[in-house]
């Protein structure tokens, strides 16, 4: 991801890659909720998600607005690895946009991103 950006208190990062990838910690096993809090640049995107290489859910990303989105699975106590598999990757802002911004971005997403486990 870029460098964070904030906006109206909410503190925000840019992907720098097509498919981004977020470690998460679980401190226990079981049903595991994620809430994230996306927007697609310029276009939607079709994003699945994937926890440990394993789709877990898929949701239609809205261009240029943040949205919450919720994702349910089972999970392992441990380390895992979140990623964010887009249909469309990475845009270049200048060209988009037509700034001077050399930055190739597609989701942006808001922190913090919320983690619950149940046993």
């Amino acid at each position: 991801f870029h460098a964070s950006e904030s906006e109206s208190g909410m503190v925000r990062r840019w992907s720098r890659v097509g498919d981004p990838r977020l470690q998460i910690l679980l401190s226990r096993s079981g049903r595991t909720v994620v809430e994230l809090k996306l927007a697609s640049f310029s276009q939607p995107r079709r994003v699945r998600i994937l926890l440990d290489g394993e789709q877990v859910g898929a949701v239609t990303v809205a261009a240029d607005e943040v949205r919450r989105y919720v994702v349910t699975f089972e999970a392992a106590e441990g380390l895992h690895t979140l990623t964010l598999d887009s249909d469309v990757g990475p845009q270049r802002v200048s060209e988009v946009l037509g700034v001077p911004d050399p930055r190739s971005v597609a989701l942006q997403l808001e922190e913090p991103v919320d983690i619950l486990t149940a046993p």
